[in-house]
């Protein structure tokens, strides 16, 4: 596992991991200036006290425009967590930040009639971090079931905490959502869109939300495939799961929302395959490539995309 990787999933050790670099950057340590930006993108998820400092030894070393931008719209990241964890402090039981960053098992996150069933990605977050985003959604009444897989089989082979197989996972997920909740909504982003849409098209919520969506993992199919689940992994997955998800869409009443960012040419890809179906809303994004959230986030609409 290289430095990056170890850096990318976010879980307790991980906030260790980087605070102990963000400490070795201060005293003086030469590092890239890859691992310099992921360090801070990091800690700007966490709302961590390590940003500021770790932000003015890049605002004094590095003059390129380009990655000045970067730092501006991360430092608009760090005060949206800085503020939801005065929310997360207020609303909710002081465990459940660290739940959130466990990686075994799904984490349920406040009550109520209303639920996001949220895939999150391979690293644990949803781009932004899990404790953000449910707090933003409590804050317009929802509870939150985070499902976790940072495997490469992205669900496909079980969701831990749930089963050992999709059906056994889905079986469990059913028993969770079907005597609950009246307003059941489903979302992925990424490399647990797939997933989330399965999963939604079995269960029909009120409707399915993704975010730079892959939609097919079809051997025959002519898109491109997930690159976080490489060739050798999907081979593994059984072929009833790998499918052309827009198909089995358009054949379905389950109202569907996508969001796509204009400059990632694969996920254009993925999502005109639901182009003209009545029950498919598609939104893409300029001046944005495969982290959608982004943009939404920082215009704060994010949470009404859900409603």
């Amino acid at each position: 596992m290289t430095e990056k990787t170890a850096l990318d999933v976010h879980s307790q050790t991980q906030l260790v991991h980087l605070e102990r670099i963000a400490d070795a950057l201060l005293q003086g340590q030469k590092l890239s200036k890859v691992i310099c930006y992921v360090v801070l993108s990091e800690l700007s998820k966490h709302g961590s006290p390590f940003y500021p400092r770790v932000l003015d030894v890049l605002e004094q070393h590095d003059k390129d425009p380009r990655t000045a931008k970067v730092r501006d719209d991360l430092t608009q990241e760090y005060h949206i967590a800085v503020r939801v964890k005065e929310v997360i402090g207020s609303k909710f039981h002081d465990d459940y930040y660290l739940q959130l960053l466990e990686l075994d098992k799904p984490v349920l996150v406040g009550g109520g009639p209303r639920l996001a069933v949220i895939f999150t990605t391979k690293f644990n977050n949803f781009y932004i971090a899990n404790y953000t985003l449910a707090a933003m959604l409590a804050a317009r009444g929802y509870g939150c079931l985070f499902l976790k897989d940072i495997s490469s089989f992205q669900y496909l082979n079980g969701i831990p905490g749930l089963g050992s197989n999709w059906d056994s996972s889905m079986q469990a997920l059913g028993e969770l959502i079907s005597k609950t909740y009246e307003d059941v909504v489903f979302t992925g982003f990424s490399s647990s869109s797939y997933a989330a849409l399965m999963a939604a098209l079995q269960f029909r919520p009120r409707k399915f939300v993704g975010f730079s969506i892959s939609a097919n993992l079809d051997p025959a199919s002519p898109l491109p495939f997930p690159k976080l689940m490489p060739a050798e992994v999907r081979e593994k997955v059984p072929l009833n799961l790998r499918i052309d998800l827009a198909a089995k869409t358009q054949q379905s009443d389950l109202v569907v929302d996508l969001f796509t960012g204009a400059d990632s040419q694969n996920d254009i890809k993925h999502a005109a395959a639901f182009d003209g179906f009545a029950n498919v809303n598609s939104t893409i994004i300029p001046g944005i490539g495969h982290i959608v959230i982004r943009p939404l986030l920082l215009q704060e609409k994010l949470i009404d995309i859900f409603l």
